[in-house]
């Protein structure tokens, strides 16, 4: 299938990446590697990647000219300021391989890491829409080389590609939702993957294979894009060391991804108010 105009992706003006597309999605079976199951009705990418060729990654990237789009449509990826950066390679996250581990990081740095964090707060200001607060931090650890890494607590199963619904809005109500920021501060590179269709274009899209109920919620509504648009592909853009992305996880299907990699994976994340920091890519700067 065909990929359609949607969410486009804002990089910061440095970013040189691939992007990739899936040959749709598949229902997820059986045990990844480390050693967890998918949940009934998962869902993953359906191999194999290819390369967004030049019309595609039109359609996906942001352009100069374009009006200031909607938030709930928007990817940003960011670079965090050198100053940030060596701060935060002092901690050498990438040496974390469990929870507990953190938690031992937490006892040796203790005040120190408080305060990095605070003076990451300050860069954070001027992410967000002016007057909006500084939302809470949250850190989270995954195993490397998953093609899927979300696990689902109560069942002790990976969920695979997903919405989020953090901020408990219904589905017609998702645009007030905040935006997470995902800061990458592992050793190696990690995936964002996306289906780039916000959650009212899905319904829209829903509403010509069947009759589509006010009540819809988060999950059916993936469960059934899934099912009937098995074909759309997935996008699969990179996130560096000390890259982040800001997207609109409570109105889009996605997931991360650590597929490829050796080393424990290691993130930031905020939920909140985030403004369109890259209003105008360099489309050119680009690797095909």
């Amino acid at each position: 299938m065909i990929i359609q105009d949607g969410i486009k992706i804002y990089p910061h003006l440095d970013w040189e990446s691939k992007i990739w597309l899936s040959e749709g999605t598949m229902i997820a079976k059986g045990t990844a590697s480390n050693g967890i199951q998918y949940r009934d009705n998962a869902f993953k990418p359906l191999k194999p990647w290819r390369s967004a060729n030049e019309t595609e990654r039109e359609i996906l990237l942001g352009q100069d000219g374009e009006e200031e789009p909607d938030l709930n449509s928007v990817i940003n990826i960011v670079k965090l300021p050198d100053h940030v950066i060596e701060e935060l390679k002092e901690y050498k996250f990438q040496n974390i391989n469990s929870k507990f581990k953190f938690k031992h990081y937490k006892a040796l740095y203790g005040e120190k890491l408080d305060q990095s964090i605070i003076g990451l707060n300050t860069y954070l200001k001027t992410l967000l829409i002016e007057g909006q607060p500084v939302p809470p931090p949250s850190f989270a650890f995954n195993q490397p080389n998953l093609e899927t890494v979300t696990v689902y607590l109560k069942f002790n199963a990976l969920g695979g590609l997903h919405i989020d619904n953090f901020d408990g809005f219904d589905i017609g109500q998702t645009e007030h939702a905040g935006r997470r920021m995902c800061i990458n501060l592992g050793a190696e590179v990690r995936h964002l993957l996306f289906i780039n269709q916000p959650i009212n274009t899905m319904i829209e899209w829903m509403k010509t294979k069947k009759t589509v109920v006010k009540e819809y919620s988060q999950w059916n509504l993936y469960n059934d894009f899934m099912r009937y648009f098995s074909e759309y592909p997935v996008i699969k853009i990179p996130i560096q060391p000390y890259e982040a992305y800001i997207a609109p996880t409570e109105n889009m299907i996605h997931e991360g991804c650590t597929e490829g990699t050796t080393h424990y994976d290691v993130s930031l994340s905020y939920r909140g108010a985030f403004k369109n920091t890259c209003p105008k890519p360099v489309f050119n700067s680009q690797v095909y």
